[in-house]
């Protein structure tokens, strides 16, 4: 978890070098949006998360945005799109799960021949794979399909907690 750790100290600088400007709320999303989540771009989208990190880069995110004063504006209302009262403030959960989603969907595919799909194919083979994503897998059951890929692990987790329907229709 150093790629973290490193990304979290170059935000951190990032960061302070902006706090001494007296930039407006927008812009200061603006700055969190264009210079802070693009350092993690690369490793929250290939590495398994470490959520005491996201969490610690959430709070320098929420500290720059109120000078570390607290919060001003409701968290949930400053993540909203501005028609709805909020600055489209930069959700890092949200970030993330978008990153990693997006693997699935590349993976499923069938036009993309991609070399890396072999290492799902593998780490997803007992599974049936495709057959497995497509489907309308519980979140909680994915730790029982005792994938040994702690990012391919994460990327089915987050998945599912996307697609799955509670009752679905046939």
């Amino acid at each position: 978890m150093l790629n973290y750790q490193e990304k979290k100290e170059k935000i951190s600088k990032i960061l302070s070098c902006w706090q001494l400007r007296r930039l407006t709320l927008l812009r200061k999303v603006t700055v969190i949006k264009s210079l802070a989540a693009s350092q993690l771009v690369y490793i929250m989208s290939s590495l398994p998360s470490s959520q005491s990190h996201l969490k610690e880069i959430h709070q320098l995110l929420y500290n720059f945005l109120w000078d570390g004063k607290g919060d001003k504006i409701k968290r949930s209302v400053i993540l909203n799109e501005y028609k709805d009262g909020g600055l489209r403030m930069l959700d890092i959960r949200s970030f993330n799960h978008a990153l990693k989603s997006k693997w699935v969907k590349k993976y499923l595919d069938d036009n993309n021949q991609a070399k890396w799909k072999l290492l799902f194919d593998f780490f997803l083979k007992q599974h049936e794979g495709k057959l497995l994503l497509t489907g309308n897998l519980k979140q909680a059951d994915v730790a029982g399909l005792n994938i040994q890929d702690s990012f391919i692990k994460e990327v089915i987790e987050i998945w599912s907690n996307l697609i799955h329907e509670e009752n679905p229709t046939h």
